[in-house]
This record gives C-alpha cells, structure tokens and sequence, in this order.
C-alpha cells in the first residue's frame, strides 16, 4: 500500500475482495479456480493447473495504477478518478456480488491486455452513448440481464443502471463507493 492511505473507494473493494475469498473458501474449502488458459496468463493464478486443467487464483494489488490516459485523450475529457482507482485497484477475474440492485459482476481486469481490451470496449460504449445523444458513462459491472449495465457518470460520478436495449438509465448510487458498500460478495468458482 506504500505511504498512502486508501480512499473510501480502495477499502470498499479491498473488503468486497476479501468477502469474495471468504465466501468461496467457506463454500469450495479453496480459493477460487477456473480453466488455465496459456495465452491469457495473470499474476493472480496460484500454482499450476491441476490435471483438469483448473488453476487457483486470488486478486493481486497491483504495483502500478492503471492507466487510462488513453481514454482521456479519445473522450476529449478528464477520466472520473473514481474509474482509474476501481479498475487500478487489483488484477483479477470478474466478481459475483449482491445488493438491493440484485446480482451484480463487478468487472477487473485479469492481465494488461485485458486492459487494453476494456479500453477499447469502453471507447465503443462511449462512441454509441455520443450517437445517442447520452452523457459520457463509463461501465463497470453488468447484471443479471446482459443488456444491463452499471457504469460511471464521468461528469458526477453517480452510478447509474444502464438499460441498453431501451436507451434508459438510472441513478441507484450517489457515488462508487457507496455502491460498492451497498454490495455483499458472493463466492467464486
């Protein structure tokens, strides 16, 4: 964690992770696993694969913040700090949570190509909000319905539950902290 503290933000991940790890270990008796894939290699896989070819793993804090000046040059916009400390927080597989919202998958990024990959996502979500006429948002979590998506307004830093097919969305937390505080993990694979 270095000299600096944690925001508010950082600490409701890091327990949200930590009730992830829990959950799973209470439910499997193991930290979570899934499919070894060779081309899409993570410093969260603990190990080798075992002879099904399943690899554990866990989220690692990351060294380095992530960065999304790249984002913020192709928005022509500053990035809502909020989005770089929630996806620079850690590596790791997507995470199942819960709240008043129902099931969420709290996107992170497995590996620095992933993160390229959620650049490019997040330019193609961006560049179809522009042609709608819609404020800039940026996702990070999906529901239970493929078409939902929870992102980031860039602007106020709301969250807000993007219903994609019918071009509405809502506000269901005044920031991403209290929407993360607002969740309860749920156990991995």
């Amino acid at each position: 964690m270095g000299s600096e503290s944690a925001t508010a933000l950082e600490v409701a991940l890091d327990e949200l992770v930590e009730g992830f790890l829990v959950a799973t270990r209470d439910r499997h008796d193991r930290d979570p696993r899934q499919q070894h894939d060779p081309a899409w290699p993570s410093s969260c896989e603990q190990g080798l694969p075992d002879d099904y070819g399943f690899v554990t793993w866990r989220p690692v804090r990351r060294d380095e913040p992530a960065d999304f000046s790249g984002l913020a040059t192709a928005f022509e916009a500053e990035i809502h700090p909020d989005f770089s400390r929630y996806f620079g927080r850690y590596w790791s597989d997507p995470l199942p949570a819960s709240g008043l919202c129902g099931r969420v998958e709290l996107l992170q990024l497995w590996n620095p190509a992933d993160e390229e990959r959620l650049v490019a996502n997040q330019i193609g979500h961006v560049l179809q909000m522009q042609r709608e006429r819609r404020p800039l948002t940026l996702f990070f979590a999906c529901g239970d319905n493929p078409d939902q998506l929870y992102s980031l307004d860039n602007a106020s830093g709301q969250v807000l539950r993007e219903d994609l097919p019918k071009r509405k969305a809502r506000v269901v937390a005044e920031s991403l902290t209290a929407f993360l505080e607002g969740l309860k993990a749920e156990p991995g694979a």
